[in-house]
Formats: structure tokens, C-alpha cells, sequence
């Protein structure tokens, strides 16, 4: 029952953005050239540029699939929304932890982290926040280990609590540049952004 009432309300939401999407599509069109340039001038007021990804984050021979947004996950005991993309490694890509390195898709900036003791891999797992823009951040958990730029920018030491915080100074990487490493969660070997 909880399962069909999940299903339900992600379907509305979806049904309801959609509507609305179309409806303000209609209403540009419906105002001419004058109602474009006003959009464009509350749009560069309100919002920033473009986010556009350059660079591939993994190699792309690595993945087996990637969910959708949104996708419904089986979780612990209960079925979760994901928040973001799930990509799910080849398992022979993976094989014994091997580590697939991660880079950053776009010129970035880091801007909050968290690195906290996991049971696996022995040491700790992080999850990186990056600021692409001023809109938009980018999440990426299960990272194995992190670059060296980022541990100098943070910590080498895991905490026990997963709480994400600023790093001890700015760091900004450049599209291409390796930002660590990850095999996925142990028994999944997936990985979120």
C-alpha cells in the first residue's frame, strides 16, 4: 500500500510540473517577441548561466546503466526517491573495489564535504558538494577516496558523524581534473550524484 501511495504522489508531482511547464511555454508564446525579452531579462536577474558538462565524471566503459531522476530505490526497509542519478558500475569494472577515478564534468568549486567512518571500505567515505554555479550544486556520495587537492583543502582524518561542512579553504577544480575515486557502495557497487 505504501509502495502504490509513493508511486502516486511522484506521478502527481510530475503530472502537475508538467502542466505547469506547458502552460508557461503557452504563455511565452502567446506575448510575441516582447514577452521573450522580458523573460530574458527576469531570467539573467534571476538565474545563472547554463550549466554545461565538458568532461565525462567516469569513464563511460565503467557503467553498466544510470537511473532516471527520481528513480525509486528498494533503500533498507522501505522504498526511497532518489534525489539524484544512480550509476551502476559493470561489475567487472569494480571487481574486488577496484576504484574507478571521478572527474569534474565542469570548471567548479568545492564547497561543502563530509567524510565520516564507514564499516566499508576500512577507513571512510566521502561526499563531495560542489557549487557549478550560483544555482546549482552537485552532490556526489560513495567517493572511496578524495584527491590530494581535496584532502589539503579538508581532512585526512574521517569523523563519526556524516554531517557535511566547509572545506578549511577554497578549492576550485577544473573541468577534467581527477576529484577522487570510488567503486560504489560494497554490495551495490552504485554510486549517486
Amino acid at each position: 500500500m505504501k509502495l502504490w501511495l509513493v508511486i502516486g504522489g511522484v506521478v502527481g508531482v510530475l503530472v502537475i510540473a508538467g502542466i505547469l511547464f506547458l502552460v508557461g511555454r503557452e504563455r511565452g508564446v502567446e506575448s510575441g517577441q516582447e514577452g521573450s525579452a522580458q523573460r530574458q531579462s527576469t531570467t539573467s536577474e534571476s538565474t545563472s548561466a547554463e550549466v554545461v558538462f565538458t568532461e565525462p565524471i567516469v569513464d563511460p566503459a565503467t557503467i553498466k546503466n544510470i537511473t532516471p531522476l527520481g528513480e525509486l530505490n528498494g533503500g533498507y526497509n522501505e522504498v526511497q526517491t532518489l534525489a539524484g542519478v544512480m550509476v551502476n558500475f559493470k561489475p567487472e569494472a569494480v571487481a574486488g573495489n577496484t576504484e574507478v577515478e571521478v572527474r569534474a564534468p565542469t570548471d567548479m568549486t568545492l564547497e561543502r564535504y563530509s567524510f565520516h567512518k564507514v564499516d566499508y571500505p576500512p577507513g571512510g567515505n566521502w561526499a563531495l558538494i560542489f557549487r557549478l554555479n550560483r544555482d546549482v550544486t552537485m552532490r556526489m556520495d560513495h567517493i572511496s577516496r578524495a584527491s590530494d587537492a581535496i584532502v589539503a583543502a579538508t581532512t585526512s582524518t574521517p569523523k563519526e558523524s556524516s554531517a557535511d561542512e566547509a572545506p578549511k579553504q577554497q578549492l576550485k577544480v577544473k573541468a577534467g581534473e581527477v576529484i577522487g575515486y570510488t567503486f560504489g557502495t560494497v554490495p551495490a557497487h552504485n554510486w549517486n550524484i
